[in-house]
């Protein structure tokens, strides 16, 4: 997307790759929502990771719907009952790709239950019309099996608002 300079009553001026769906907000520090946006939140808490390096389990999945663009907000990994030996790992793909920067979310070694990932204030990853979110878990060690899951969060809006709010679009 060109670079725009932001004005009173003007969108934020947006940067990011062509091909990334990172968008970092140079003047807001927020992307923000339109009034058609809907909130999601998608999130599963009783996955069962097994025992083993290189275990995997997929965590939850969000569609934005046909017509429609999404902004990630933040992502989450919880553990139950994790000890000091417990290395997972969060992965977050956007239509089977990896995202970068969200393709290696690791727990804090020690026993914190619950690690939210948010996006830095100045970031969002933006989610193609009609892409698939998905989340999966990784076992980086032998030892488990473990209880995990894990959230994802942000919005959705309509395509053609964002394009006429925002200028185009991405």
């Amino acid at each position: 997307m060109p670079n725009r300079n932001a004005g009173p009553g003007m969108p934020p001026r947006v940067e990011a790759a062509s091909d990334s769906p990172i968008i970092r907000v140079q003047q807001d520090p927020r992307i923000e929502k339109l009034r058609e946006s809907v909130d999601f939140n998608a999130q599963n808490y009783a996955l069962a990771l097994a025992a083993g390096a290189g275990s995997v389990v997929a965590g939850p999945t969000f569609q934005v719907p046909q017509n429609q663009v999404g902004w990630l907000q933040s992502s989450g990994l919880y553990l139950l009952t994790p000890t000091a030996a417990t290395s997972v790992t969060l992965q977050i793909r956007i239509n089977s790709g990896p995202v970068p920067g969200f393709d290696n979310l690791q727990n804090v070694p020690g026993i914190a239950n619950f690690v939210v990932f948010p996006l830095e204030d100045d970031m969002r990853v933006r989610i193609p019309n009609n892409a698939l979110v998905e989340t999966f878990i990784f076992n980086n060690n032998a030892n488990g099996p473990w209880t995990v899951g894990a959230f994802l969060s942000g919005w959705y809006h309509p395509l053609a608002a964002e394009e006429q709010a925002w200028g185009g679009g991405r």
